[in-house]
């Protein structure tokens, strides 16, 4: 009921601290996709997790010169999966992880959820957790999808779609250098209830710091059923 890692996967080491320093340079990481094949009744309701399509670490990664394309977190595009929520299309940096990215793309990744278990997404292009820096680099593209039928208990339980480019989760801590954040998306629908559809480029809840940097042309939708008012 939990997929991650499907193209590059650096563990934690025991006790869930810092796991291995790993170097990735002058590569491609691209189609590859993490998707849970089951769901569990743990969260009152059918519940599975994708995340880190691309990548996901929580060691001390530094990337370079590396294209991190078309990976998708949970649902394909016109197709299904089991997931419920599903995080970091293109990366995710895990809560003990430290990553350093240079001179590299993020482009055209997905989180993505669908019918019927669809509730929530985080980081099209990356969710970082731990410590995240990024310098002279390009997350474009990518896209962060939810299509639910949840019922809605009004700040207690709704659909939600987030963060088509990056998700900076709280106690995070991120600097973007001469960087740029653009075309990326996020779209959140519901047939049953409420949907939220929010931060198309950025939603920092850590520490964040952005200089020199261009964040242009990002999207929100939310689309609900006319009947609902």
């Amino acid at each position: 009921f939990a997929a991650s890692g499907g193209g590059v996967w650096v563990p934690p080491s025991a006790g869930n601290t810092t796991g291995a320093t790993v170097s990735i340079s002058d590569s491609v990481i691209t189609g590859n996709r993490a998707a849970p094949e089951t769901a569990l009744p743990l969260c009152g309701h059918p519940c599975a997790f994708a995340a880190g399509a691309g990548v996901n670490n929580a060691g001390t990664l530094t990337v370079t010169n590396t294209k991190i394309t078309d990976n998708v977190a949970g649902s394909t595009a016109g197709g299904p999966s089991v997931a419920s929520y599903s995080a970091g299309g293109g990366v995710m940096n895990a809560p003990p992880g430290t990553l350093t990215l240079r001179h590299s793309f993020v482009t055209g990744n997905r989180a993505a959820v669908s019918l019927p278990n669809g509730r929530n997404t985080d980081g099209g292009g990356i969710v970082s957790y731990g410590v995240l820096t990024v310098e002279d680099s390009v997350i474009s593209g990518n896209s962060s999808e939810v299509d639910a039928s949840v019922p809605s208990v009004f700040l207690v339980d709704f659909a939600e779609a987030n963060a088509g480019g990056l998700y900076l989760t709280p106690g995070s801590t991120t600097i973007i250098r001469s960087s740029r954040i653009s075309g990326n998306s996020v779209r959140g629908s519901n047939t049953a209830g409420d949907i939220a559809a929010e931060a198309g480029g950025i939603d920092s809840d850590g520490s964040l710091l952005l200089t020199d940097t261009s964040v242009e042309n990002n999207t929100a939708l939310a689309i609900v059923p006319a009947s609902s008012g």
